[in-house]
């Protein structure tokens, strides 16, 4: 009877209403669809037509669109209790899109959805943590944040809530942020997370607690072996302890995992600077630099690489100019920048390079041991000999064995014409030295302490003498041993 009625006036609306609905409840929503979107720009106000619309868009799994078509009616009718009855069905609409979906989080259809979800429902605590993972992974962190500490608080048991909140803590340098992907981790009873014992693993590394780091990082390369990222940290927290072989071996395997990862290859390539692998080092950091070119320390390394090999000043300054327009007034490629100018023969602009390295030092709130040690070099090329002791002084009081700070002391000292002071300087560095066991690293040491020596010779603030003959056979001797301690290896 219906096909009968339509057959005779086809544009009866309220004969096309009757059809949509017959069809939505025969399972054929898209053509239920053909008819009613029509009938809604033909008739806005009608409400009935818009509410079965709505049912129809999420019965066809078109939740945005159902969630549009429920805001416009209810913008003009907002006490229609047959559109505030589909509010219901298009939220629960809306939380199976977004649930389907949250993992592509650089669709907009997917935040959308989440928005809308919790436009209808503030308190849906999922919701949040699906809003606040994609705007984590879209860089938008002090907002992902907000929704991520309501999750957290809202879902206490869920470790993937916990650790996706340690990691937005994390990434705005929280200090709360240990504290979260620890609990994070121990929630992870099953390790259905693995990148989670990772990220606790990194952020114990940047926290100085080395073997802590290690021990998540284990845990995480074992229930996750193919994640390049796992490694290549694991790789650098060996590294930072000296454990030369294994980070090696940890970071090849996460190149090989991922041959293009820069990251990783410029971590390595800073493992074999401090080795003594110069060329091979210089090889995987322009690998590197070519895979990523974002890591202003890796062209800081390039730089100092090209100096350390007598290589081309130019590339050298190039380098360190690119380092920083990365990270502007870092002070380690200030002084790259000025020792690249000064092998141009351009003194005047290196002054003022290390003058602004000194003052960028002092106006940083960061009080790391090496950028105590930088601004010491740069007081040193300035002729500051006073205020480069101070500075070394001061951090060699905190860690007497520290090598390079030692010779820099030592270098320092000779400047300054208190050779006796120097010399007994280089003999207490060199007793320290026989505690390195790897021969490669001695080499390092050494190798850099002979260059800038040379350096300092070159530009005259020492000049050649029975001193600098001594500290010469001084650093000669530091290498002695490398026959035994490579036999006990």
């Amino acid at each position: 009877m219906l096909e009968r009625a339509l057959a005779e006036d086809p544009d009866d609306a309220d004969l096309l209403q009757a059809k949509a609905e017959v069809l939505l409840g025969r399972g054929k929503p898209t053509e239920a669809i053909a008819i009613l979107r029509p009938l809604v720009e033909e008739f806005p106000e009608t409400t009935r037509h818009r509410a079965t619309l709505v049912r129809a868009l999420v019965a066809a799994g078109d939740a945005l669109a159902a969630s549009d078509a429920l805001a416009a009616g209810l913008s003009m009718r907002p006490d229609d209790a047959a559109l505030l009855s589909g509010q219901v069905a298009v939220a629960a609409s809306l939380v199976w899109y977004a649930r389907r979906h949250f993992k592509e989080t650089e669709n907009p259809s997917v935040r959308l959805a989440s928005e809308r979800v919790l436009a209808l429902n503030p308190e849906y605590w999922l919701a949040h943590a699906w809003l606040g993972e994609i705007l984590l992974r879209a860089g938008e962190f002090t907002e992902a944040r907000v929704h991520l500490d309501l999750a957290a608080r809202g879902m206490p048991g869920s470790a993937w809530v916990a650790g996706i909140h340690g990691q937005v803590l994390y990434a705005l340098g929280q200090p709360e942020a240990l504290d979260e992907l620890r609990r994070g981790a121990g929630l992870d009873v099953d390790g259905r997370l693995p990148w989670l014992h990772a990220l606790l693993g990194d952020a114990y590394r940047l926290a100085h607690r080395y073997q802590e780091a290690l021990a998540e990082l284990d845990r995480a390369t074992k229930l996750a072996p193919g994640d390049a990222w796992a490694w290549a940290v694991t790789g650098a927290t060996q590294s930072l302890l000296g454990d030369w072989e294994k980070a090696r071996s940890s970071l090849d395997e996460a190149i090989r995992l991922d041959p293009d990862y820069g990251w990783a290859l410029a971590v390595k390539a800073n493992l074999l600077a401090k080795i003594d692998q110069l060329d091979d080092a210089l090889r995987t950091i322009r690998v590197s630099l070519n895979a990523d070119s974002k890591m202003y320390w890796a062209w800081g390394l390039k730089s100092s690489l090209l100096d350390r090999l007598d290589l081309d000043p130019a590339e050298q300054e190039q380098a360190a100019r690119i380092g920083l327009q990365l990270q502007p007034g870092d002070i380690y490629l200030f002084i790259r920048l000025a020792e690249a100018l000064i092998r141009q023969q351009r003194d005047d602009e290196a002054e003022s390079c290390f003058r602004a390295g000194i003052d960028s030092a002092a106006a940083s709130s960061e009080l790391r041991a090496d950028n105590v040690q930088y601004q010491a070099w740069c007081h040193l090329q300035l002729r500051e000999y006073d205020q480069a002791l101070d500075c070394l002084m001061a951090l060699l009081a905190k860690n007497y064995k520290q090598i390079s700070a030692g010779y820099d002391l030592g270098l320092v000292l000779l400047c300054a014409d208190r050779h006796d002071v120097a010399l007994d300087q280089y003999e207490e560095v060199a007793g320290h030295m026989r505690s390195e066991p790897h021969a490669g690293r001695r080499r390092n040491l050494v190798g850099v302490a002979r260059h800038d020596l040379q350096r300092m010779l070159e530009r005259g603030q020492i000049e050649r003498g029975p001193e600098v003959e001594r500290v010469q056979q001084i650093l000669d001797q530091a290498l002695v041993t490398d026959s035994a301690a490579e036999a006990q290896r």
